[in-house]
């Protein structure tokens, strides 16, 4: 007996799409209170006074930190990091250390939105580039091949 090995081919498009979604694409509008409320998702552009300031926090090359607002104060937002993006456009990932970022370190502070719009066209696209793959491995036959289907073997009544 031959044993065809499976790819999880469902898992992994499932897999892929629930991080999609549940990545999501989010706007940033400019942030319009002086002291945002605990939870507020932020995207806090740096000043070159902050970004020097901050070095020995987030790092020396910083640009951009993303996080959620943890308390605001007069002058200070106490912010838990998920994201530190660097003058070169890298992202480092962080898992929510809070830091604290006086006002005049920001040079434009922002507010992050969950786009519905915007996770829907990307989710679209997703789906119809897997749908095309699929599509295309079942016309060049490798369908059956990776997705564990028949790939026209005969066996014993043939």
């Amino acid at each position: 007996m031959v044993r065809r090995s499976r790819l999880p081919g469902n898992r992994l498009v499932a897999g892929g799409l629930a991080a999609i979604v549940s990545a999501g694409c989010y706007t940033n509008r400019p942030l319009t209170v002086a002291e945002p409320a605990p939870g507020t998702p932020v995207s806090l552009v740096l000043s070159d006074q902050g970004r020097v300031a901050v070095a020995d926090s987030v790092g020396p090359s910083a640009s951009r930190v993303q996080g959620t607002v943890v308390r605001a104060t007069d002058g200070t937002w106490v912010v838990a990091i998920a994201d530190v993006v660097g003058l070169d456009g890298r992202v480092t990932k962080w898992s929510g250390e809070t830091v604290g970022f006086r006002t005049n370190y920001v040079a434009a502070p922002y507010e992050r939105r969950f786009s519905k719009p915007k996770t829907i066209l990307m989710v679209s696209s997703v789906v119809v580039g897997v749908g095309a793959v699929l599509a295309t491995l079942k016309l060049v036959g490798l369908g059956g091949i990776l997705f564990g289907g028949d790939n026209g073997g005969g066996g014993n009544n043939q």
